[in-house]
């Protein structure tokens, strides 16, 4: 979907992540918010729980680095605790990943689940967890 000047008048953007773990889907936002698919009519809730990503991009001219194009972000996953995952041999690494905006007015969003403007798809590389002063 292309952004019409209507729709980014006066709007803030929402960044929106799908993290493919375990067979699942986890959805972050970095405003919690309700999008529904088209095609199902089913109601996905994105909880929040994301950053603002930081992006580094890099030019293809001096070469190829498989790491250039890079997302880094914070994400809170409600109710699972990572330190115990990884202990049972469980990592995020190679977990697909969708990263995608939307304008947002008042908290609040006319696009649908197909409306989001994909930003970058690529997998999880080097995630940290279990930092002291953060929730499990």
């Amino acid at each position: 979907m292309y952004l019409h000047p209507d729709d980014i008048a006066g709007a803030e953007v929402c960044f929106l992540l799908v993290v493919e773990w375990a067979g699942m889907k986890y959805r972050f936002s970095t405003v919690p918010i309700d999008l529904v698919d088209l095609i199902t009519g089913q109601q996905y809730r994105y909880n929040g729980g994301l950053s603002d990503p930081d992006i580094q991009q890099s030019s293809n001219f001096t070469g190829v680095n498989l790491e250039a194009d890079s997302v880094s972000v914070e994400l809170v996953f409600d109710g699972i605790n990572w330190v115990n995952e990884w202990l049972s041999g469980h990592s995020l690494v190679n977990s697909k990943c969708t990263m995608s905006m939307i304008p947002i007015k008042d908290g609040v969003t006319t696009f649908k689940e197909q409306d989001a403007i994909q930003l970058f798809n690529g997998v999880v590389v080097d995630p940290i967890i279990g930092t002291p002063d953060k929730p499990k």
